[in-house]
């Protein structure tokens, strides 16, 4: 009978083998690869990508009587993991910036997509939420990259035949049966063969969540992330007059997201005589109709000086001090 000893002689090596650690893998080779422009690799980055990669990994569900092994997806869309920048701040504890500009590393990388959607639910419209999709080709160039070529080729293909077969299926939902199907309102949603290119891998897919109408809205990250920047310093121009992040958004929408027209509406804000009810609403007209500074009108003359002046010539003051001299002399 085999022998089992769970003992080495070092009692913190000991120690620590009766611990149970969990948490995501991270790749040694993302300390090289999963770098920012400057060369250095980003570690929040790099936490990001092995949460990523976590929930992309799928369930092994075993089946108890005929032993069947089958493999289930963690996430409850049907395509993409939906993540927000409140969560990622949350965990790793960092700014709503930072898990930006960490994004837009591994998005720069290729390995990472981000979609954002208007999703409709019981509560109404929710805007610009995200979802990341992870591009199974890059994440294999990362991992393996530097390592034995024949081994990094071979996974490749491996890699590259998954995808394929991927893109496969989504060809037949593009046949014209199921275009007009679609068309009639019984088929899926379509979609089109010229979306495979360099940079996605993978074309958008039609949004399947747990509520009936859904839409979604890819929109440019350059945009969104201006966006939320005028917000942040919208917040702070703001903030004296004690808006909340609602009131602030609107305003800033309003202005086209333009921060100087938020500027120019807090300073004629500020130069009103006449208490104001609705802060929201004026500074909402403000950025709308760009309101300027008037220039004031400049007060009455006092009516005590409001005469017209003797002009005094020579003639007339010689004359005034004959008149003063024979006074006196009198």
């Amino acid at each position: 009978m085999a022998r089992v000893n769970l003992k080495t002689e070092n009692a913190i090596v000991n120690a620590v083998g009766r611990m149970a650690f969990t948490g995501n893998v991270i790749s040694e080779n993302w300390y090289k690869t999963v770098v920012a422009p400057t060369g250095k690799v980003n570690l929040l980055a790099v936490n990001i990508l092995a949460e990523i990669v976590y929930w992309y990994k799928p369930m092994e569900i075993r089946d108890e009587r005929s032993g069947d092994v089958i493999w289930e997806k963690k996430f409850a869309d049907e395509y993409y993991l939906q993540k927000s920048y409140a969560q990622i701040c949350e965990k790793y504890n960092v700014s709503v910036k930072q898990a930006r500009e960490a994004l837009i590393v591994l998005e720069t990388l290729g390995v990472v997509k981000r979609h954002f959607r208007t999703v409709e639910t019981e509560m109404g419209k929710c805007p610009n939420v995200m979802y990341l999709e992870l591009i199974p080709e890059v994440l294999y160039a990362l991992t393996y990259s530097g390592t034995e070529e024949a081994d990094v080729e071979e996974g490749g293909r491996a890699v590259s035949a998954a995808c394929a077969a991927k893109q496969e299926d989504v060809v037949e939902r593009s046949t014209p049966e199921v275009i007009s199907q679609q068309e009639e309102g019984t088929g899926s949603f379509p979609i089109k063969t010229d979306v495979f290119t360099k940079k996605e891998t993978y074309p958008s897919h039609p949004d399947k969540t747990n509520t009936k109408n859904t839409t979604e809205t890819t929109t440019e990250i350059t945009t969104t992330a201006q966006a939320r920047d005028v917000v942040a310093k919208a917040t702070e121009i703001f903030a004296p007059l004690g808006l909340s992040k609602k009131d602030v958004s609107a305003i800033a929408k309003a202005s086209g997201y333009d921060l100087d027209r938020c500027m120019a509406a807090k300073a004629v804000y500020d130069a009103q005589r006449n208490p104001i009810g609705n802060a929201t609403g004026w500074l909402i007209a403000a950025v709308d109709k760009s309101y300027t500074l008037s220039s004031r009108i400049p007060p009455a003359r006092n009516p005590f000086n409001n005469f017209s002046q003797q002009i005094y010539t020579a003639d007339v003051i010689d004359s005034l001090e004959e008149e003063l001299l024979s006074a006196h002399s009198d």
